[in-house]
């Protein structure tokens, strides 16, 4: 298994599955009954969690960046 947690091809299923689930809800109907919005509420319980690990994740690995000179040692693990 890879050290990677969100490999490229991860990071664009998640952004693809986000970019669809909001196309899907912004595509309904509004004569629709209200009730049935519920499925993507749904929707945005995963593909929305995932969306926001993943910017949490970059948003980690961007201050360890800053935080960290090129080539400084490191006790994490």
């Amino acid at each position: 298994m890879s050290d990677t947690l969100y490999t490229s091809e991860r990071i664009t299923e998640i952004m693809k599955d986000f970019q669809q689930a909001l196309q899907n809800a912004d595509n309904f109907p509004k004569n629709d009954d209200p009730k049935n919005y519920r499925q993507f509420w749904v929707s945005f319980r995963g593909e929305g969690a995932s969306l926001f690990g993943l910017t949490n994740y970059l948003l980690k690995e961007t201050s360890v960046k800053k935080e960290k000179p090129p080539g400084a040692f490191s006790t994490d693990k």
